[in-house]
């Protein structure tokens, strides 16, 4: 039943953010941009000012177990919009990376490791960060990527708690 709600969360999310991105393409196109172009600082002002302004807080709540899937969704949404090679939950290296963008245009990819922070405080956002990092690096999950012609790969751990977003690459 898990992986139902999550196809069904992310489904929802996805046409909800392709309505939301059309209204406001300049937001998502800087997003996008950032991404490709490791721009931690303005994935992190554009993420949190989405969130603001499209999200309630009772939207993210849940076990705390389960609410970095409300982000995963999330990010998925934002980032099926824009047409990239996007993948969810894949085997790469040793474990199952969040989500892996492939920009084949480019020869740019993204690996995105998504924390959520029970404190909000810039340290804890940070140390989640970090942590997501970690994780990409100790299970190599850029692996996949150059295995599929990536020529760079930009690793990003991102934190969030309610409506604000850390980014660290």
């Amino acid at each position: 039943p898990n992986l139902e709600v999550h196809e069904l969360f992310v489904d929802q999310i996805s046409t909800w953010f392709k309505n939301k991105v059309r209204e406001d393409t300049g937001s998502a196109e800087e997003l996008y941009n950032a991404i490709i172009n490791g721009k931690a600082e303005i994935m992190e002002r554009v993420l949190t000012a989405l969130l603001r302004k499209s999200i309630s807080i009772r939207d993210t709540y849940a076990r705390k177990d389960l609410r970095e899937n409300f982000y995963h969704g999330f990010m998925l949404g934002l980032l099926q919009s824009h047409g990239w090679d996007i993948a969810s939950n894949r085997e790469s290296g040793n474990g199952y990376s969040d989500i892996e963008v492939r920009d084949y245009n480019t020869g740019i990819g993204a690996v995105l490791e998504l924390k959520y922070s029970e404190d909000a405080s810039k340290n804890a956002m940070e140390a989640a960060c970090k942590k997501g990092i970690d994780q990409i690096n100790e299970k190599d999950y850029a692996s996949s990527l150059f295995d599929d012609g990536m020529t760079e790969v930009i690793k990003y751990g991102i934190s969030f708690n309610k409506k604000r977003a850390c980014v660290r690459m």
